[in-house]
This record gives structure tokens, C-alpha cells and sequence, in this order.
């Protein structure tokens, strides 16, 4: 059960900041790596997809703040709207619950003539 948990925690931490890690650490030195030659050129691609380099004035600075703000705010606002989706419904489902007992509660007694 602790390695799951364990599993689950590293999984987590690698989806949510991988981007932001390649980013800060990774995409500032790929383009300086040695050109590829695709039919005597010389060009930055992988898989035909060119490789795109950080901005000169700032690096990688604001990329990276886009991406943790996208990925901070955008994690706080689900948990938020998940958090608030469920206390609603719960709150439903116990009005629709007490509501019915109340309802059966009555016809019995009307049943019953009490």
C-alpha cells in the first residue's frame, strides 16, 4: 500500500512539473546542440517538428511563469470547483433524502388517520 502511495505522489509530481522543468532546465541548450543535416542543411528539428529557442532579452522567464501559473491556478481552480460541485450535490442528495422521509412520515400518518 506505501509503495502506491509512494507511486502515486512521483506520478503526480512528474505530470504536473514536467513542462515547467524542461522548460527552465532543458530548452535553453537544446538549440545550441550540434545542428541535425536533413538533406545538406543544416536545422533544428526532431521527428520534423523544429526546436524552438528561448527569446534573447528574457531566456525562458516568462515561459515558465505562464506555465506555473497555468498549472498552479489552473490545479487550485479544479480542486476549488470540485470541492464546491460536491458539498452542493451532497447537500442535494440529504435535502432529497430528509424531504422524502418527511413526506412518507406524513402519508403514514394520514394513512393511519393520526
Amino acid at each position: 500500500m506505501e509503495f502506491f502511495r509512494l507511486y502515486f505522489i512521483v506520478f503526480a509530481f512528474v505530470n504536473y512539473y514536467s513542462v515547467p522543468i524542461y522548460t527552465a532546465f532543458f530548452k535553453p541548450w537544446i538549440p545550441s546542440l550540434p545542428a541535425n543535416k536533413i538533406s545538406g542543411t543544416e536545422s533544428y528539428f526532431v521527428f520534423t517538428e523544429r526546436l524552438e529557442s528561448c527569446n534573447d532579452l528574457t531566456g525562458c522567464s516568462y515561459e515558465i511563469s505562464v506555465i506555473l501559473l497555468i498549472t498552479l491556478i489552473g490545479k487550485q481552480l479544479v480542486n476549488s470547483i470540485i470541492e464546491i460541485l460536491a458539498t452542493k450535490i451532497l447537500n442535494f442528495f440529504n435535502y432529497l433524502y430528509y424531504h422524502t422521509y418527511e413526506l412518507d412520515k406524513n402519508n403514514e400518518q394520514q394513512r393511519l388517520g393520526i
